[in-house]
């Protein structure tokens, strides 16, 4: 939010006046109804009317902080389950770089100095970053399609090793190999695509994009290749290296310091002129989510203020009515009631605000929320 567009300036002037207004009419139509000489007496009645609107203020603020507490609690359990959540992808321990300057064409060079430290364990390039791989395109087909193939298919363009890099699991056959030269013209595709092209085994059957047919040569169990909001679509995963932008690194994480060193010494010797600006592809995911985030801060300081409003207003109602009740207190003191007594009998109607406001809060917030989740084809449950 940009504070010095003068289109939200305006704004905050228009809430504030028209807050102030609202909350300064109330008081002041109130207390101009009194007549001066019954005040000065202390012979003022406080009619049922005045009781009602102040009750139905309180309940209103604590069904918004309840509401709040709610969608706060729900927030943050969506942000744990996103955080905890097997995405099918070891994204720990993983450094990457854009490729940047000569480091395209030097990147076998690069590569074999890279693994030279032990602390390195794989080295691998991709066009994508692996939890973001939005390109898509339809056009594919597939033996034994049909016809029957009008769906749109992710690809990203990878390199040797990549599944090592990234701790891809292979549900069968194989990933690309140096070893074997042929699997240039070989594809790698996920189980969502294996599901559409066959009931059975989809290693060793053909796919095609254009005019020739590609065998399948190991089919990846799925992984989340784009945010929660959407479901695993199907993915083929297309042995191009030239096409790869960015150099994933897997280190030790026991020397994590000593494979960033040596990562900096390779890169600035084979590519001097680009500044050496590596970053951690686990932190590159929690950014992915910074929106949710940034809601669940911003739902938690509202959380915070509308509970102290709410209670300070609760508050000057209790003392009000404790002040109004002075000499009925006194009277049971008198007469022997004990302090719990005199408790109970003062919270008695507070109590059954809070509950009528639970009772108002609870299906709103659970409407709410319920809306919220939908963005995400994968989310938690909204739990009593």
């Amino acid at each position: 939010l940009n504070l010095l567009n003068p289109w939200n300036i305006a704004a905050l002037l228009i809430i504030l006046l028209f807050v102030g207004f609202f909350a300064g009419s109330y008081p002041a139509l109130y207390l101009s109804g009194f007549r001066p000489i019954g005040v000065l007496r202390e012979t003022v009645t406080k009619g049922r009317g005045g009781r009602i609107f102040r009750r139905a203020l309180v309940i209103f603020q604590f069904s918004l902080s309840i509401i709040l507490i709610i969608c706060t609690m729900i927030i943050f359990n969506q942000m744990d389950y996103i955080r905890s959540k097997n995405i099918g992808i070891n994204k720990d321990h993983v450094m990457y770089h854009y490729m940047s300057g000569g480091s395209q064409d030097k990147y076998e060079v690069m590569k074999a100095e890279l693994l030279q430290n032990p602390n390195i364990l794989s080295v691998s390039r991709g066009n994508s970053l692996p939890f973001w791989i939005g390109s898509n395109s339809g056009g594919f087909d597939w033996e034994g399609s049909e016809g029957n193939n009008d769906v749109l298919i992710g690809f990203t363009f990878v390199d040797y090793n990549y599944e090592k890099v990234m701790g891809l699991n292979l549900a069968s056959g194989r990933f690309y190999d140096e070893q074997f030269v042929t699997d240039t013209t070989r594809i790698v595709i996920n189980e969502k695509l294996a599901g559409f092209i066959t009931d059975e085994e989809a290693v060793g059957k053909w796919i095609s994009w254009g005019e020739d047919h590609i065998e399948i040569i190991g089919v990846v169990e799925d992984f989340h290749h784009l945010p929660m909001h959407h479901e695993i679509d199907p993915l083929v995963m297309i042995l191009d290296p030239d096409r790869g932008g960015y150099l994933f690194v897997r280190y030790n994480p026991q020397n994590k310091e000593a494979a960033e060193a040596h990562f900096q010494q390779v890169w600035e010797k084979i590519n001097p002129n680009y500044p050496y600006d590596p970053q951690l592809l686990d932190h590159r995911y929690q950014q992915t989510y910074e929106d949710e985030r940034m809601l669940g801060e911003i739902f938690r300081v509202f959380t915070i203020l509308a509970i102290f409003i709410s209670c300070l207003g609760l508050f000057g109602m209790a003392a009000y009515i404790a002040e109004q009740r002075t000499r009925e207190i006194s009277i049971r003191k008198v007469y022997g009631a004990e302090t719990p007594g005199l408790v109970y009998i003062m919270t008695r109607d507070f109590m059954r605000w809070i509950v009528l406001a639970n009772v108002i809060a609870w299906p709103i917030a659970w409407f709410a929320m319920q809306r919220w989740l939908e963005n995400y084809i994968y989310h938690t449950r909204i739990s009593v």
